[in-house]
């Protein structure tokens, strides 16, 4: 039996220097302060299994200063290279906020980051679009899934620090007739040194996912296409256990009839990838996995109002 109550108040300023055609520059300061109050009765069961009131009361009062410095210049008409410094939180949502096996209120910090981020925008023509950018931040107090010593499932502040770096790309062209998308992610995300679990790879981050989206559009048809490449995910802090690669491949065609009825027939895992689109992270049960559906052929008809 508990009343949450929380609010929050937020003050920046910043400086903006350009010359209004090739070169921005950017400072900020700002301040978040918050307030999450928790508190009434929670029952925990005695050693007769007898469920007993006892007080709760948690007052969270984080601070957070946020900082941060970014820059953009165009070289060229079709070159922007951009660049950022900055500071970040996150608060606990809900979901975290309560153990979904005890229904008992985790007494949970907020996240807060450091980041870096560089990258570089390429238009070669109006049709043509590149985009690649590199970050590097470190995460502290930050909230994971994890297992407790009876199996339970819970949420903690990982004590010493997370550490991300990555490589994001996106290309694209499209015309009249045909549109391509492309993608491709690179990243390095480990536990830091003071943690439990030093230069371990964070579970739940594949190391390389890319993929490339498609559609041709004629005059009474359009076709869709999207393939997708996932790496090997580590699913245990301890990294003792691996996902397979896999690589999904999903086909459609649609067709609008009747003036406002689109009519869609398609196949999604075409080629029948054993996969999961929810592993569980640090599950408990030994329940690490589940099954996403196999080859599915399917039909839609959606109207326009």
């Amino acid at each position: 039996d508990l009343t949450f109550d929380a609010d929050q108040t937020f003050a920046s300023t910043s400086l903006i220097l350009t010359n209004n055609k090739n070169l921005r520059f950017e400072a900020q300061i700002g301040v978040n302060h918050r307030n999450r109050l928790t508190e009434g009765i929670v029952f925990i069961e005695d050693s007769l299994s007898v469920l007993q009131p006892e007080d709760y009361n948690v007052d969270k009062n984080p601070t957070t200063f946020l900082p941060r410095i970014g820059f953009s210049y165009m070289p060229t008409e079709s070159v922007s290279l951009f660049g950022q410094f900055s500071t970040g939180f996150s608060d606990p949502t809900a979901f975290e906020l309560v153990d979904n096996e005890t229904l008992l209120p985790a007494e949970l910090d907020s996240e807060n980051a450091v980041g870096q981020e560089i990258g570089v925008r390429i238009y070669l023509d109006n049709n043509f679009k590149l985009k690649a950018t590199a970050y590097n931040q470190k995460v502290n107090n930050a909230i994971m899934h994890i297992t407790q010593d009876n199996d339970a499932i819970a949420f903690e502040n990982v004590d010493g620090g997370l550490l991300m770096k990555g490589v994001e790309c996106e290309a694209s062209w499209n015309n009249d007739l045909l549109s391509f998308r492309g993608f491709a992610t690179f990243t390095n995300h480990t536990f830091g040194q003071e943690t439990d679990y030093p230069n371990h790879t964070i579970p739940g981050f594949p190391s390389f996912t890319g993929g490339l989206q498609s559609a041709l559009s004629l005059e009474y048809v359009k076709f869709h296409g999207d393939i997708r490449h996932v790496g090997a995910t580590e699913l245990l802090n301890s990294n003792e256990v691996l996902t397979d690669p896999y690589t999904i491949l999903d086909i459609s065609t649609e067709r609008t009839v009747m003036g406002n009825y689109v009519l869609e027939i398609g196949c999604r895992n075409v080629l029948n990838s054993a996969y999961s689109n929810w592993p569980q992270i640090n599950g408990g049960w030994g329940k690490l996995y589940n099954p996403a559906p196999p080859r599915t052929i399917f039909t839609s008809v959606r109207r326009s109002i």
